[in-house]
């Protein structure tokens, strides 16, 4: 595999390579946990990851400043916020409403206190790069005299991929250290799916026999994009793979596991949290995770996928206790969401 990093900036943010943690009880087959939710005391997870390189490509380009965009409880913008903050580059994001809850308000905190702007857009208004919102706040921060780099909705960067095709890589190599049975069936939650795209394309890389479940925890279908095999061919091609070095059954994009509206926690997904914390002391966020692991467990133990090989869940969220700090004043679109 291509070294993605050889040619293209990067920032050191994350601890890696993450552990895998066998998880005992929860299964009639061996489990496994990879903790990317580890990999930064400031904020970890799979965001941290990408941020290494679309940060990387902003302090490259010598940028003063990011202009993101995601929901009020962006899991990517908090992220964004705080290692941005690190760098000394100043975060505006463009914000969508979604239904409050506890871990939007944790990220919100996050962000704000963090120093990010958060501007709220309506519902219904594209903040895509190429659409008017966008740019009429690209040129407000040119016209402050700041240079301003663009990371697209959620983080979903094509250099992004190139960080998950790390990860993808790095899973292999402690697959054979481990001497773990294959293929891995490895399952994460997915919203865009470029994480799981970047993951398959690492693995198919490394030549490791695998399937990427990518378990969507949003249920809106405006928001997943392009599909995923597409997406995972791209990545792979993009570092010297061929253009179907991931075949069509090493990833799976299984739908109907939302259970509750975007960022709001659902049943299945609550009583999973509830085991996993009870089982192995590890949180899991209940929005998104939490949905992903409860479809994990029933596949892992259902009769039908009595099939060899290793079963793991890729903990993508950020679970370490981070002081959020006084915010200040906080915009009156925004306060609502803190209660």
């Amino acid at each position: 595999m291509t070294e993605p990093a050889g040619h293209r900036p990067r920032v050191p943010l994350a601890t890696t390579p993450t552990w895998l943690q066998p998880l005992a009880g929860l299964s009639h087959r061996p489990v496994y946990l990879k903790r990317d939710d580890e990999n930064s005391p400031a904020f970890g997870g799979c965001k941290t990851r990408a941020l290494e390189f679309t940060l990387g490509a902003a302090t490259a380009a010598e940028a003063t400043a990011i202009l993101t965009a995601g929901t009020v409880g962006s899991n990517h913008v908090a992220a964004t916020a705080v290692h941005a903050a690190r760098l000394g580059l100043r975060v505006t994001a463009l914000v969508l409403p979604q239904e409050p809850g506890r871990l939007v308000a944790r990220n919100l905190r996050l962000a704000l206190a963090a120093g990010a702007y958060l501007e709220p857009v309506p519902t219904g208004v594209s903040v895509h790069p190429s659409r008017e919102r966008h740019r009429t706040a690209l040129a407000e921060l040119r016209g402050r005299g700041e240079r301003p780099h663009v990371i697209p909705f959620g983080g979903a960067d094509p250099v992004a991929g190139h960080a998950h095709a790390l990860a993808g890589r790095e899973l292999a190599e402690q697959a054979r250290a481990l001497a773990l049975p294959t293929p891995l069936r490895v399952y994460l939650p997915a919203a865009s799916t470029l994480t799981a795209a970047g993951i398959a394309a690492g693995l198919a890389l490394a030549g490791l026999p695998f399937q990427v479940i990518a378990v969507d925890v949003v249920g809106d279908p405006s928001v997943t994009g392009p599909g995923l095999l597409e997406r995972a061919r791209a990545v792979a091609a993009s570092l010297g793979g061929g253009d179907q070095a991931v075949r069509a059954g090493e990833v799976r994009h299984v739908d109907g596991c939302a259970g509750a509206p975007y960022g709001v926690p659902g049943p299945q997904g609550t009583r999973a949290a509830r085991l996993l914390r009870e089982s192995a002391d590890v949180e899991v966020d209940e929005c998104y995770g939490a949905k992903a692991f409860a479809r994990f467990l029933a596949d892992a133990d259902g009769k039908e996928n009595e099939r060899g090989g290793t079963y793991l869940f890729w903990h993508t969220g950020n679970t370490r206790e981070v002081e959020s700090g006084e915010s200040g004043r906080v915009r009156p679109e925004l306060a609502r969401y803190l209660h």
